[in-house]
Formats: C-alpha cells, sequence, structure tokens
C-alpha cells in the first residue's frame, strides 16, 4: 500500500529521541517536523495540523496526556491520529492514553518496522476519514444546492398550477333548466385534467353567453399528470376558445383540436376528451368522444345507463382521425354525469378499483341537486380510497335536468 507524504509532528523533550525519529519518518517518505514539550506542539497544530503526531508522555511544561486531551476535545483536531511514544515501564500509561482517543503506541527503542506499520495505518485511517469528511461536505452542499433547485421547481410547479386552475370556469354559466355542479382534484399542484362549457351561439365564446342557447360541454384527461399535462391541457383550452367559428357539432371540434395536437407533435401526449352540444330548449345533447369514457345517465326514475359509445382515438394520436357522434334526448329529472379515468381506476388499499360500479352505487341513492350528486360520489370514492392517495387527477362533472 501506498502512503501519500505527510506531515509528521514528533513532540518529544528529547533531542536525541527527536533526531531519531526525524530521520525515521524522512526513511518513511514523510515530512517531519518536531516540538520539544507540549505547549511549543499545541502551537504548531493550531497553526499547521500534522497528518500524524508522534507524543511522548514525560515532558515539563505541559505532558502528553495533557496534550492529548486537549487535542480530542477540539472538534478541528480531534481526528488528527495520535500515536503515543513511551518506555516499557510505562504500558499502563500508554493503556491509558489509548482509551483517551490515542491511535496508538510504540515503545523504546523504536522498531523501525513497527513504526512503518502503526504510522501507515494511521496515515491510512486518516486518509479514509478525511475524503468522508469530503464526501459528506460535497453531499451537503449537493443536497443545499437540490433543495434550492426543488424550492424554485415548486414555486414554478406552483404557477403553472394557479395558471391551469385559472383555466377552469371561474363561475359556472347559468344554462336555461340545468344545474351543473363540478369537482376537481390534482394528483399533483398542477393537473391534466380539464372541463369547460362554451356558448355555442353567434355570440363571442368568451362572453356570458346566451342562457337558452346552444353550449358546449367538454371534459378531457391529458395523458399523465403534473406540469407536462398541465401544460397539454392550456394548449387544448386555447384551440377550443378560440375556434374559428360556429361549429357544425361536436366531430367538427374534436377533428380541429385533434389535428392541431397532431402537428404540435407533443412527444408521448394525448387527450381523451368528450364534447357535447347541449340545447336548452329542445334538452338534446348532441356528443362525440375521443377515447373518453362516455357519461352516466340517471333517468327521473332511477335507471342508471351509460350513453352509448362511439368510437373515436384520442386526440393527438393520429391527425386524419373521424370522430363520429351521436344524439341522446334528455328529461326532466335526468341527471348526466361525466369524469375523468382518476375516478374508475382510484384504488382501494388492497389495489381494487373504484371502477363503473363503484360511481354507480354512489350515484343510485336519491339526490336533491347536482351538488348533492358530486357529493354522494365523493363520499363514495373517499371510503373507497380509504386514505390511499390517488395516483391520478380526478374531475367530475354533474348536469341535472331541471323539472
Amino acid at each position: 500500500m501506498t502512503i501519500e507524504p505527510a506531515k509528521v509532528l514528533i513532540v518529544d523533550d528529547s533531542l536525541t529521541n527527536r533526531l531519531v525519529l526525524d530521520n525515521y519518518i524522512k526513511a518513511l517518505g514523510h515530512k517531519p517536523f518536531t516540538a520539544v514539550d507540549g505547549v511549543a506542539a499545541l502551537e504548531h497544530i493550531r497553526k499547521d495540523p500534522p497528518d500524524l503526531v508522534l507524543l511522548d508522555i514525560i515532558m515539563p511544561r505541559m505532558d502528553g496526556y495533557e496534550v492529548l486531551s486537549q487535542l480530542k476535545a477540539d472538534e478541528a483536531t480531534r481526528d488528527i491520529p495520535i500515536i503515543m511514544i513511551s518506555g516499557i515501564d510505562e504500558m499502563e500509561s500508554v493503556v491509558r492514553c489509548v482509551q483517551q482517543g490515542a491511535e496508538d503506541y510504540l515503545a523504546r527503542p523504536i522498531n523501525t518496522t513497527l513504526l512503518k506499520a502503526r504510522a501507515g495505518a494511521s496515515l491510512e485511517k486518516k486518509r479514509l476519514r478525511d475524503e468522508e469528511k469530503r464526501k459528506t461536505v460535497a453531499l451537503a452542499k449537493a443536497l443545499e444546492q437540490l433543495q434550492e433547485a426543488t424550492k424554485v421547481i415548486q414555486g414554478e410547479v406552483e404557477h403553472i398550477a394557479a395558471i391551469q386552475r385559472a383555466l377552469l370556469p371561474q363561475k359556472l354559466p347559468a344554462i336555461t333548466g340545468l344545474e351543473i355542479a363540478t369537482s376537481y382534484e390534482t394528483f399533483d399542484k398542477a393537473g391534466g385534467d380539464l372541463y369547460d362549457f362554451i356558448p355555442m351561439g353567434e355570440q363571442p365564446t368568451t362572453g356570458p353567453g346566451d342562457p337558452s342557447g346552444p353550449w358546449g360541454i367538454l371534459i378531457a384527461d391529458a395523458s399523465g399528470h403534473g406540469p407536462a399535462a398541465a401544460v397539454v391541457t392550456a394548449i387544448v383550452n386555447a384551440l377550443l376558445r378560440s375556434y374559428p367559428h360556429k361549429p357544425k357539432g361536436p366531430a367538427e371540434v374534436l377533428g380541429h383540436l385533434n389535428r392541431h395536437l397532431s402537428a404540435k407533435s407533443i412527444e408521448s401526449s394525448f387527450v381523451t376528451a368528450f364534447f357535447g352540444i347541449y340545447d336548452p330548449i329542445s334538452r338534446k345533447i348532441i356528443y362525440a368522444l375521443a377515447g373518453h369514457d362516455p357519461p352516466l345517465r340517471k333517468s327521473a326514475d332511477g335507471k342508471i345507463e351509460r350513453l352509448p359509445d362511439v368510437d373515436g382515438l384520442p386526440l393527438g394520436v393520429m391527425d386524419d382521425t373521424e370522430f363520429a357522434e351521436q344524439t341522446m334526448q334528455l328529461d326532466p329529472g335526468d341527471i348526466l354525469f361525466l369524469f375523468t379515468d382518476g375516478i374508475t381506476e382510484a384504488s382501494s388499499p388492497t389495489d381494487a378499483l373504484f371502477g363503473l360500479k363503484g360511481i354507480q352505487a354512489s350515484l343510485a341513492p336519491p339526490a336533491g341537486s347536482a351538488r348533492d350528486v358530486i357529493q354522494q360520489i365523493l363520499a363514495g370514492l373517499h371510503a373507497h380510497e380509504a386514505g390511499t392517495r390517488p395516483h391520478d387527477d380526478q374531475t367530475m362533472v354533474a348536469l341535472r335536468v331541471k323539472g
């Protein structure tokens, strides 16, 4: 084992002993320094800490015991290895010093082989301790930098989350003959779910909308969750809100969204969506699906059924996807329940899914309002999860036809 040249302090009141050890240390390839007693040794160590101390026990002014005690009491010097130098008849003193923290001992007359072995072992231990300290300091610095970076990222995520939440309707619209309630819970601070209500009449989509005119109803779910999914839903919102003219139907709207998302080639990202156009006068809803679960309809008589499915790939998968439409007549007292897959895929502590059965069971009791519907589903969902943290965003929209 190769030991790098080290600074070795020899502390002994005997000139002869100092010269002998000086020559031995030089022969080992190290740099010797000397001190005539304990006081001089401490002064030297505080100015220029050595890598190893060879310390005599019996000395004037300050003996080896006191030097050892002070060095081990000081955090700056306690890890400097100390080898005690003793005569054969001082063995009890050596044991005492070792118990107080000395690294090793050598008896006089000095055996050069033992000196080489014990000095080498002590220096190697110090090297390993120093390396561990350097790693600890480097790790602490890296951890501090990571914590600072995390704070910055968390701040950015919170900002994205605030923007994403601002895209949701700040106030639910007043649509003639329709009660509306919603629930939006994100897996992370920023979410990948989106719902919206857009007036589809002749007036601009940014206005309050005609309560009796047709309304677009959207629920969408970007793949994944967190900031990346939130950015995708922001794109969907912008595309929807900037639709250039009154659409012929929901399939046309989904086609528009799909072409633009596909053109942007957002890697590994897609969006499932339900988009329907509801006419408050006829109480008919025309809808199209892009890989999204159809809503559930609860009739006034309590019957619960899924709306007929219409094939359609998620948005952003293929630019030439065509979307089919379906029309559903709603009656007074009917409830239409829209949801994202974070509801059906919610897990219990035993990994059982909430599923459609969970929604249907929670939806079955009578509900006096759209808000009651949401509260019933939330109660059933949270009871099912039993404290299990959701692994996806959870969004619900309940529409109740007044009658």
